[in-house]
């Protein structure tokens, strides 16, 4: 489980510490930024001397060989005094004390200055990733340069000039920003010794979507040792939604170990927009309970990623799978987040019809399946009562849409009406998820301030209403 809470560090963490708001109008005061962190002319020009003498050094994945590149091949190589430059390493840094507060200031400060996600905010948080003279402070603003899709080309110069500690940072960055102009920096990732910069760089090939991303991933990022480094793969053949992928996510899922990588496969179909792989989610925490703490994430993922309607449905779906008071108000507010707070239903009959009009003598479209979930938007004003397991029930048709996706409907859906017998409601009321919640400090806050910064993944789902009619068979 180790390496699991690496992998949720990388995929997750890093952006829930710089989640924002950029909804909200009322701000916090910015922390004052010490002293410490603000070069003074001479100090400038020393770093730029060094980052001179820097670029003269190049390494095998065409980066600077900077001390830890330089101690990495070492150990490659067998050479006994990497065992000597470790010691070195793991000697306590008399000013931790220190700079851990000075670092905090930064953070605090750089969070803060991102909220505003303007070109004035951006050139502060460039100027300290380039002139900064502690490396701890230059990695937090390339994090915050990532927080706001800006700044790729500082993100790159930092990537040429910078030690290991900003690069990985910086990668990590240009991963979120996922532009094609990155593209060779990913592919030049890719042959890092480092496994961090490798996973950045195949979920940056992924979110690019770029075809020579998606031949290295299968080819290499799949293949690789590093349990992180084929996490991220996973996850970046995702973003290309290609049904044929799908088989290789199940493959992972079935064969259960490591759990890692069944994450990264669920993690993975959330960005599909098919909806034969979505389902493949909720199928398997059904079928797998245990598996019940990656429902935030994946659920995370959705909400980020894929505005799909059939998304939405997942969403729901995972609401009724989960058990988890927690759970279930989070992804209330996702869907409030996505516009899709409104009225629902399960289908609970093994003989429920979706029929062109509301009666019982109305044109059969499809069968439904038991459990599948639908959307409601009205009901029809007439009764009907129909036999149905020896017993006669009266209820309302409800005119419903559902998920589809067979290579000829156009839309992304089905609509027609089902007997309100056959089907169970659930309901989702809108929630608070702006300022109201500042007090709250769990993670998944963050989470949705992120989301709202981001402006992503909002479902044009309508919302009408509910409880309707009668059936058949």
């Amino acid at each position: 489980m180790k390496t699991l809470s690496i992998y949720l560090s990388l995929s997750i963490t890093s952006s829930l510490l710089w989640a924002f708001d950029s909804s909200q109008t009322k701000m916090a005061p910015e922390p004052s930024f010490s002293k410490t962190i603000i070069l003074s002319a001479g100090t400038e020009a020393q770093s730029r001397e060094d980052q001179s003498n820097i670029l003269a050094k190049k390494g095998d994945d065409g980066v600077e060989a900077d001390e830890d590149d330089e101690d990495a091949s070492k150990k490659k190589d067998g050479d006994p005094s990497a065992a000597n430059s470790d010691k070195k390493k793991d000697a306590p840094d008399p000013k931790t004390d220190k700079n851990f507060v000075v670092i905090e200031e930064a953070r605090n400060r750089f969070s803060n200055i991102a909220r505003k996600n303007n070109q004035a905010s951006e050139n502060q948080i460039v100027k300290q990733l380039r002139n900064n003279p502690m490396p701890e402070i230059r990695a937090e603003a390339a994090k915050a340069l990532g927080v706001m899709r800006r700044g790729l080309k500082p993100l790159h110069r930092a990537i040429e000039t910078d030690g290991y500690l900003v690069r990985q940072a910086a990668y990590n960055s240009i991963a979120e920003i996922a532009s094609k102009k990155s593209i060779e920096y990913f592919i030049r990732g890719t042959r890092s010794k480092y496994p961090e910069i490798k996973a950045a760089s195949y979920k940056g090939l992924g979110r690019t979507r770029a075809a020579v991303g998606r031949e290295l991933i299968l080819t290499e990022g799949l293949k690789s040792q590093d349990v992180i480094v084929v996490q991220s793969a996973i996850e970046g053949l995702g973003y290309y939604n290609n049904p044929e992928d799908k088989a290789i996510f199940k493959k992972y899922i079935e064969a259960a170990e490591p759990i890692e990588y069944v994450m990264s496969s669920l993690i993975a179909l959330t960005n599909h927009k098919g909806k034969d792989s979505l389902d493949l989610i909720y199928q398997t925490i059904e079928k797998n309970p245990k598996l019940g703490f990656f429902v935030r994430p994946m659920c995370y993922s959705i909400a980020r990623n894929n505005p799909s309607f059939a998304a939405t449905l997942v969403l729901v779906k995972l609401h009724q799978v989960t058990t988890d008071k927690d759970n279930k108000e989070y992804i209330e507010k996702l869907l409030t987040f996505r516009r899709a707070a409104g009225r629902y239903a399960m289908i609970k009959s093994t003989q429920a019809t979706l029929r062109r009009y509301p009666n019982a003598r109305g044109d059969r479209i499809i069968s439904l399946k038991k459990g599948e979930i639908v959307k409601i938007k009205k009901i029809a004003p007439t009764r009907y009562k129909a036999r149905i397991a020896g017993k006669v029930v009266e209820d309302f048709y409800y005119l419903v849409q559902l998920a589809f996706d067979d290579g000829i409907v156009k839309k992304d859906y089905l609509e027609g009406w089902v007997f309100g017998a056959k089907i169970d409601l659930v309901t989702f009321s809108k929630v608070a998820i702006g300022p109201s919640y500042d007090k709250e400090t769990d993670d998944d806050e963050d989470e949705i301030d992120t989301l709202n910064a981001s402006k992503q993944a909002t479902d044009k789902d309508t919302k009408k209403k509910e409880d309707d009619d009668d059936d058949d068979d």
